[in-house]
């Protein structure tokens, strides 16, 4: 399969992805609830290991101070911007290891989909015990790259006497941010293909960006349309949110009917847009590194089952 890039390949690639993803919905839908049972049994433990030690180191006492203190920037849109940012990065993150290994779970059921367009619910748990601390190194390493330069430069922005910044600039900040977060995990969304693979978290960064950088064309068009598709999933929600909620007035009838369609579009994400996009990302992985996706060897995972029929 040709590892270029062209509007006609995208088209194949989404196809196939989408495809795939309605085949396996049942299984990725049954994998999908035991991953958020398993994140959040693992979210509940994480918390009740980091709260009791953030407490003992500060004190109740010290937190309340740290409180104070900061207080006088929270009256800034800005400062309080900044601090909850800066200060979530240091208690949440801890807490985003279960997430990490959730994403790596749903990334080996699309790996067993692009191999043999079958998998079964029972395969994601599989994956925790198989490739549990691999693949928190590897949201780990994702998440310091892309997130923490924009941590730091958002502590280096609170404002030292109280102030905000403001004026015709001020838009830089978020739109900077929206570019780096997409560079950034554009670069890295390779990550978790190869750690399923087989790499070290190291190992599959380290491919990851040389298939960024390589092959930047395949991954981005790939990357680039599935934010395009969620962007025009919820812009007529965005849209006619902003529309029906004028300044000044309460929100007329019609924002319920905006709201119950973001609710179907949020479980189409969900249950296909999701699907497809990890699908498609471990295709892209399999044609780059060189594998043929339609004669790939199933003894690796043997456990497949089909669902939908092949």
């Amino acid at each position: 399969m040709m590892k270029g890039s062209s509007f006609s390949i995208l088209m194949d690639d989404l196809k196939a992805s989408f495809k795939l993803a309605v085949k396996n919905i049942l299984s990725f839908l049954l994998g999908m609830i035991g991953v958020i049972i398993v994140t959040v049994l693992l979210i509940a433990a994480m918390a009740i290991a980091v709260i009791p030690v953030v407490i003992l180191f500060l004190g109740i006492e010290g937190m309340t101070n740290a409180i104070t203190q900061l207080a006088p920037l929270m009256g800034t849109g800005s400062g309080a911007a900044a601090i909850i940012f800066g200060v979530g990065m240091v208690v949440i993150s801890p807490l985003l290891i279960p997430f990490f290994v959730s994403v790596g779970a749903l990334f080996g059921m699309g790996r067993e989909i692009a191999e043999s367009e079958g998998t079964n619910a029972e395969g994601v748990f599989s994956w925790y015990s198989r490739k549990f601390f691999s693949f928190i190194g590897g949201g780990l390493i994702i998440f310091l790259i892309s997130m923490l330069p924009l941590a730091l430069l958002m502590l280096a922005l609170i404002p030292v006497h109280g102030g905000s910044p403001s004026g015709p600039f001020a838009w830089v900040l978020p739109v900077g941010a929206f570019i780096w977060l997409t560079v950034s995990l554009g670069m890295l969304s390779m990550t978790y293909p190869a750690i399923v693979d087989g790499h070290s978290p190291i190992e599959a960064t380290k491919i990851s960006l040389k298939m960024g950088w390589t092959y930047f064309d395949r991954i981005f068009s790939t990357f680039l349309a599935f934010i395009g598709i969620i962007a025009l999933l919820f812009a007529p929600f965005i849209i006619g949110a902003l529309l029906s909620m004028p300044l000044g007035t309460e929100p007329p009838g019609p924002l319920a009917l905006f709201g119950g369609y973001a609710i179907i579009v949020s479980l189409f994400s969900g249950l296909i847009v999701l699907p497809a996009f990890v699908i498609s990302l471990n295709r892209a992985y399999m044609i780059l590194s060189g594998e043929d996706i339609t004669s790939l060897q199933e003894d690796e995972h043997p456990d497949v089952n089909l669902v939908g029929g092949v």
